[in-house]
């Protein structure tokens, strides 16, 4: 698959984690009943060049890889799957970052061996590339260490002032980043950057209180995100997905259920397909699911989906169907 050449425009440009998913061969709720795993490229802001690349779209990340077989991989990988690499740097300072992650249809249990990614300094991320890129994405868990957290919010602050659209995972777990309170502090200071985000029901039970029921806490969620300076929040949940932008809320779903073989990536995938519409121009309703069709072709398979994704295709599929708002 061609990558995109040096000179070119970005659609999606990424900043983040690059990791080494090693996920259980058994279908299982904890690592402690795994034994046997397989290798994959892993970590979200890769997962999402990835789609993009595959949804026809133009993608690059800028990261920090180890200078070890890992980190051959993961550049072989995403080289393979159509993503510039141009902006990844290398250190012998640490191991590529690796995790170690079960398969199963609910929320995965994982381990996760930071390393090189979590080195990226502010003088790697270059303002030429954020100036090519449309949209400029990335992820809780990269703002959770640093100086990787640093180089991020360069690339936000960068974005933002460029007047490019900056979007954010707050993707929070206490495993990844155990201080609530100072992951807090971070989202308020990098949120005036934001122009999208997009947390999942159930990362906010994380962020916020996790006995609070689902009404007050998705309202909860949505006016926090808006009061801390995103201006579109999208809330993902079981069966239908809320959209905020400025004073206009619809509910779109319910979403048809899918076959889930492994659901991790799938939010990535989600994230792809929503940021190729977003740029497409369609409506929140098309794009939410478009979206969701994107994800459930990822839910089916393990790893990556392998081949190329027609977007045209998915969008005359969906306007046939008559997919829209409730």
């Amino acid at each position: 698959m061609p990558m995109a050449s040096e000179t070119e425009s970005l659609d999606v440009l990424t900043i983040g984690e690059m990791v080494v998913d090693f996920i259980s061969a058994e279908k299982t709720v904890t690592l402690n009943n795994a034994s046997t795993f397989r290798r994959h490229l892993g970590g979200s802001p890769a997962n999402i060049a990835v789609y993009v690349a595959k949804l026809g779209g133009r993608s690059a990340i800028i990261t920090k890889l180890a200078s070890d077989y890992f980190g051959e991989y993961v550049e072989d990988q995403l080289q393979h799957h159509g993503v510039n690499t141009e902006a990844i740097s290398r250190t012998d300072e640490a191991s590529t970052t690796n995790a170690f992650v079960t398969r199963t249809v609910s929320v995965p249990d994982f381990q996760v061996n930071r390393g090189a990614d979590a080195l990226l300094a502010v003088r790697q991320v270059d303002e030429e590339m954020i100036s090519r890129a449309r949209i400029v994405h990335t992820s809780a868990f990269a703002l959770s260490k640093d100086p990787q957290h640093l180089a991020v919010r360069r690339a936000m602050r960068l974005g933002s002032r460029l007047g490019k659209i900056v979007t954010l995972d707050p993707n929070y777990d206490p495993r990844v980043w155990p201080d609530k309170v100072e992951a807090w502090e971070v989202l308020a200071e990098v949120m005036p950057y934001v122009t999208l985000v997009k947390p999942s029901l159930e990362g906010a039970r994380r962020l916020f209180d996790v006995n609070m029921d689902e009404e007050t806490l998705e309202e909860k969620a949505i006016g926090e995100f808006h009061d801390l300076g995103a201006k579109i929040v999208i809330l993902t949940r079981s069966g239908g997905v809320t959209v905020s932008d400025d004073s206009n809320v619809e509910l779109v779903g319910p979403l048809p259920k899918v076959v889930i073989s492994n659901v991790t990536g799938a939010r990535d995938a989600f994230w792809s397909a929503l940021l190729m519409a977003h740029l497409d121009g369609k409506d929140w309703p098309e794009t939410v699911c478009f979206a969701h069709e994107v994800a459930s072709l990822k839910l089916r398979v393990e790893g990556h989906v392998q081949r190329m994704i027609d977007r045209e295709s998915l969008y005359a599929g969906l306007k046939s169907a008559g997919q829209r708002t409730k």
